[in-house]
């Protein structure tokens, strides 16, 4: 996962998107390593483990930017 958010968000700063991520994994290796590691990222961690809500989180914020949301390491994008 963390080849893909670095990669999604070489692409964010190329078209001057924002890259919004959404993770439910309760990864704390992952939480430390996204939380802070960009301005173009906003890492949000959604209560639970529904992937529907976890979906929505990622939507939710970005409904006017372009987003990527990754969840259960399955990546989508979206204009």
């Amino acid at each position: 996962m963390r080849a893909a958010v670095e990669s999604a968000l070489i692409h964010a700063e190329k078209i001057d998107c924002r890259l919004i991520v959404s993770d439910n994994s309760g990864d704390a290796a992952k939480k430390a390593c996204f939380e802070n590691c960009s301005d173009r990222l906003t890492y949000i961690v959604p209560e639970g483990d529904d992937p529907a809500v976890n979906v929505m989180t990622a939507l939710l914020p970005g409904l006017s930017v372009r987003y990527v949301n990754f969840y259960n390491t399955t990546a989508s994008m979206a204009a």
